[in-house]
């Protein structure tokens, strides 16, 4: 829990950095207000509803499209993404109600989905920080400091754009040449430790892993999986099943244990390089690097994959602008972010790429979380 704790915080620190260096606030109040709307929402709320999305685009052409939910109200939450992934719409539904934590997603049978019992406490802020945790607030002291020392003379980027309703707007407009040194020098050594990993990537992929394995299974047994030996410990694990057929399952474990030497002993005579793709056939195809491998097989390729194809020599931030708004009471309840980077691959090429992100904050206080509607739905869990 800690080191999960810890990572949040990480990672909103380094967001809190590129956001204040690509949307510095001109005043000390107007960069107060910012920070400190931000901070009551990430480390002091816990019931407030957020809506927003995201999209990341290389060279003009859309790669990735996010739309997402989030729900808070004390112990419970209610959380929901959408996106498009090869052209085709792929939706998750994660929601915590009274001690039930019940989840489905797109690729699922129909009408099924997973729960358990949780007496987690729960989180008191989204982020999880503990308000008593000394570590934990040192963390939060730091990152706010880097903060402050990042946005430095961008103070003077602030433009107040009106206010409606107790509500002030702000916008910030953030040119190449305003861009702090320190936010490239992460960047470029972001991109290339991505693209460093990415080259030296040793991996097995299977074309239909399942098939693989049932026609190996077969051919040293003699024997075809059984349909039981698939339900209950293949596609879903039934311990009590499985310590009532131990032999079978052991069986099982050593034969595709031998499956899974034979190939990574293949790629281990190819000096541990590069991608070893194995047909549902069993016959096998090495490529030299994964870049190699996923030119081959672009319906493979996922975002991440996509964008570590476009690092490696360097990256900088070109351009941010950015708008945000806090009510009355220094609450963060808008903020639309659109960022530009210049990136050069492996081989030299330079790329754009684009991050445009949308969010909004609303009832504050008044949130209430729903269960979900699963009358009729078959549980997959295997307890309760």
């Amino acid at each position: 829990m800690m080191k999960r704790k810890l990572t949040v915080c990480l990672v909103a620190g380094v967001l809190i950095l590129a956001v204040s260096a690509g949307a510095a606030f001109g005043s000390v109040n107007g960069y107060a207000a910012y920070k400190n709307g931000a901070k009551k929402l990430l480390l002091e709320t816990d019931n407030v509803t957020l809506k927003g999305s995201y999209s990341i685009s290389v060279d003009g052409q859309e790669l990735d499209k996010v739309s997402a939910s989030y729900a808070k109200e004390g112990k419970n939450w209610d959380s929901r993404s959408s996106k498009q992934i090869r052209g085709e719409a792929y939706e998750t539904v994660d929601v915590m109600h009274n001690g039930v934590n019940s989840w489905y997603s797109s690729d699922m049978e129909p009408n099924t989905y997973y729960s358990y019992k949780s007496d987690s406490p729960g989180d008191t802020s989204l982020l999880g920080i503990d308000q008593d945790s000394e570590l934990e607030q040192r963390m939060v002291t730091f990152l706010e400091l880097a903060a402050d020392t990042v946005v430095g003379d961008l103070k003077n980027n602030f433009v107040a754009i009106g206010k409606e309703d107790g509500v002030s707007k702000y916008q910030v407009d953030i040119s190449k040449s305003q861009v702090p040194a320190v936010v490239n020098a992460g960047l470029s050594l972001m991109a290339y430790s991505s693209a460093s990993v990415s080259a030296n990537s040793s991996y097995v992929v299977w074309e239909d892993q399942e098939a693989t394995m049932a026609a190996y299974y077969q051919e040293k047994t003699g024997s075809a999986l059984t349909q039981e030996l698939i339900d209950n410990y293949i596609d879903d694990y039934n311990e009590e099943w499985a310590e009532a057929n131990e032999d079978l399952v052991d069986e099982y474990n050593e034969v595709t244990g031998e499956l899974y030497d034979k190939y990574y002993d293949m790629l281990e005579d190819k000096g541990d390089t590069g991608v070893l793709y194995v047909a549902a056939d069993g016959s096998t195809t090495h490529y030299a690097s994964e870049k190699d491998y996923f030119a081959a097989h672009q319906e493979s390729a996922d975002t991440m994959v996509r964008l570590n194809d476009i690092l490696g020599e360097d990256m900088a931030l070109e351009t941010v602008s950015c708008t945000f708004s806090v009510d009355d009471q220094g609450r963060l309840t808008e903020n639309s972010l659109t960022a530009t980077f210049s990136t050069k691959d492996m081989e030299g090429k330079d790329h754009s790429l684009t991050l445009t992100a949308n969010v909004t904050a609303s009832d504050y206080g008044t949130t209430k979380v729903q269960p979900l509607n699963l009358d009729g739905w078959t549980n997959l869990s295997q307890d309760d």
